[in-house]
């Protein structure tokens, strides 16, 4: 199933969109030194933890649905008591110093879970249609009509510039993502690929009688993880050859190649 009809063919067709295929991508992103050094991050962290939306759970439901019923959305992680099962990978502090252990890109693994599809995709709330182009297959994952996760992520898009401006304080020149990475967008959406894209070996399953069955049917959730990455690295690509200027209300960083370091 993951076969070079798959994997090697130049252009694949997602969505109905026509993209660069995996392979095509990486000779793209490897062949220019500038783009690398765009991409690299600051530093590299030995993350631990995990922030997916099924680690987190709220302890207040009660309060959280009247909120929603009374359209106030003015509520705080106290309010509605916000608990992380597994918090290690939303900062590591001591004596309320943070030790700088932390990769402050990988605290964006919601955005990852709702943006990116991962939970409909992981609970296979979706249809999967592949056909055969003569240049490129064709891959659509059509999420299921009023999925468990419709209501809850309906315009979470429209949220993104307002939590990362807070989370970031990128409204502030002065702040330290704006001095030190101010490239974190592209790299944001590129981590999003790149993830997506590595991730289709953790998701093959078998069937209750313990047998693989190798079809796109049985596997739709790693093709369908592997079409989300794809549509992620064309983005970023698309942002570093300046095709793409924002992302849900946010600018992306213009910047000359030829000065980058």
């Amino acid at each position: 199933m993951f076969s070079d009809l798959l994997l090697n063919t130049e252009y694949i067709y997602i969505d109905g969109m026509k993209l660069l295929n995996v392979n095509s991508l990486l000779r793209k992103f490897r062949s220019s030194s500038k783009y690398l050094s765009v991409l690299e991050p600051l530093r590299h962290s030995l993350v631990m933890g995990d922030t997916n939306t099924e680690n987190i759970k709220i302890t207040h439901p009660d309060v959280l649905l009247k909120y929603i019923k009374d359209k106030d959305f003015t509520f705080s992680a106290e309010d509605i008591g916000i608990k992380f099962l597994d918090p290690r990978a939303i900062g590591f502090h001591e004596d309320g110093v943070d030790s700088g252990a932390d990769d402050p890109m990988y605290d964006n693994k919601p955005w990852h879970n709702s943006l990116g599809q991962y939970d409909v995709i992981h609970s296979e709330l979706f249809d999967l249609k592949i056909n055969e182009n003569h240049d490129g297959m064709s891959i659509e994952v059509i999420p299921h009509f009023n999925n468990s996760y419709s209501s809850s992520y309906e315009g979470i898009e429209h949220h993104f510039k307002s939590v990362m401006c807070d989370a970031w304080d990128l409204d502030n020149p002065e702040s330290e993502i704006n001095k030190n990475d101010p490239n974190w967008l592209i790299r944001f959406i590129f981590i999003m690929g790149a993830h997506f894209t590595a991730m289709p070996p953790f998701h093959f399953h078998k069937s209750e009688d313990g047998t693989m069955i190798d079809s796109y049917q049985h596997q739709r959730r790693p093709v369908a993880i592997y079409a989300e990455g794809i549509k992620w690295l064309n983005l970023a690509l698309n942002m570093l050859e300046g095709k793409t200027h924002e992302f849900y209300g946010i600018s992306v960083p213009s910047f000359d190649l030829e000065q980058v370091a």
